[in-house]
């Protein structure tokens, strides 16, 4: 069963260069309905102040 997360970031990641970058996972059913409003908000934000570079599941590059 997977675990229920709350909204924001699901973890912080450190780049090569040591920049903290906040990760995100937005979760959608099986009909691609949002499953994670608030957290869909909180990107929305985000993005309109820095860089945003989404990635699907099962990507090897961004999008």
């Amino acid at each position: 069963m997977s675990r229920i997360l709350g909204p924001g970031p699901y973890k912080t990641l450190t780049t090569h260069d040591g920049i903290d970058v906040p990760f995100y996972i937005v979760r959608f059913d099986k009909k691609g309905l949002l499953q994670s409003p608030e957290t869909a908000k909180e990107i929305i934000s985000v993005r309109r102040h820095d860089k945003l570079t989404p990635w699907r599941h099962g990507e090897l590059t961004p999008s």
